[in-house]
């Protein structure tokens, strides 16, 4: 299966692209984020599941739109090799 490349930057303006697009659906997306293999489940503000090279996430629910990006913002937070 072939992915899409992307920053990390990119994979968070995307999740939040597709949170107001599909507001009342599921979301799934799957990338290669600075080279690391992503996969995401998320409805709204609520990431079911986030995985980074196999490594599971995930946000709880009911969180604010500044706690879901915070979120993103703390899984991406690996420093560029």
């Amino acid at each position: 299966m072939t992915y899409t490349k992307q920053t990390k930057e990119a994979f968070i303006k995307e999740c939040n692209a597709q949170r107001k697009a599909n507001k009342n659906a599921w979301v799934f997306l799957k990338a290669l984020v600075d080279d690391k293999l992503v996969e995401y489940k998320a409805y709204q503000t609520w990431v079911q599941v986030l995985r980074v090279d196999g490594i599971r996430y995930d946000s709880g629910m009911d969180k604010s739109v500044k706690e879901f990006n915070a979120f993103l913002e703390n899984v991406f937070a690996w420093e560029a090799a």
